[in-house]
């Protein structure tokens, strides 16, 4: 299975692997959901809906320990990866690490 090829106007194309085209469209799909919920918050007025902070708060203490975690997990990921990608991203712009072996292996590494 091969990675997206990304072509950026007249520069070289290039090659994502499939683990991160996967982890990017997670992360996409994560933030779709986080929209939804900010519209369905601010609407839920109008239909009556009670998705208020204190019905939020007991509804989620409410969960079992393993639910919990598993919730805090996803909705964790994105940030920790983005974080992390964007510190990769600060140490290239301080020059190191550009050599593409070295690139590569951070790129796995994250």
């Amino acid at each position: 299975m091969t990675g997206a090829v990304l072509s950026g106007g007249n520069h070289l194309p290039v090659s994502l692997p499939p683990r991160l085209v996967t982890l990017f469209g997670l992360t996409r799909c994560l933030c779709l959901g986080v929209y939804v919920f900010g519209a369905a918050y601010l609407v839920s007025p109008l239909f009556g809906w009670h998705l208020d902070v204190a019905t939020m708060a007991a509804t989620f203490g409410a969960l079992p320990i393993v639910a919990k975690v598993s919730i805090k997990s996803i909705v964790a990921f994105p940030f920790a990866f983005h974080s992390i990608n964007g510190l990769r991203h600060l140490t290239w712009d301080a020059g190191a690490g550009i050599a593409v072996p070295s690139a590569r292996g951070v790129t796995d590494a994250v």
